[in-house]
């Protein structure tokens, strides 16, 4: 939702736009997600933490304008198997997003967007 914002909220060049999951259905379910490092403040302390969360969307695949755009992107949350490995398969992964982007936290001051 925020991501369809982008013209209203300052510094979004480094968020992906949101599709149809791979799936091409809407998915809602658990699914074993892993705190990354991130400058997020809503996850500061919590990196390596693994946590079951629900999910329920029909647009989730983040989708970059480039590879390098994606390089560039924040995160702060992927989806992981029950060993702590990323996945992007299905239906670990249920919106076909890649590894390393389910969640991205806003840029903090100072930082590029």
């Amino acid at each position: 939702m925020m991501a369809g914002l982008r013209e209203l909220v300052p510094g979004p060049r480094r968020w992906p736009t949101f599709r149809r999951n791979r799936s091409e259905q809407f998915e809602a379910r658990f699914v074993l997600a892993e705190v990354t490092e991130s400058p997020s403040i809503l996850f500061r302390g919590m990196t390596g933490s693994r946590m079951p969360i629900a999910t329920a969307h029909g647009e989730g695949l983040a989708a970059f304008d480039s590879p390098a755009a994606q390089a560039r992107a924040l995160t702060c949350l992927r989806f992981v198997d029950n060993c702590g490995a990323p996945v992007e398969t299905y239906p670990l992964n249920p919106n076909g997003s890649p590894a390393e982007s389910p969640a991205s936290p806003p840029p903090t001051a100072g930082s590029p967007s």
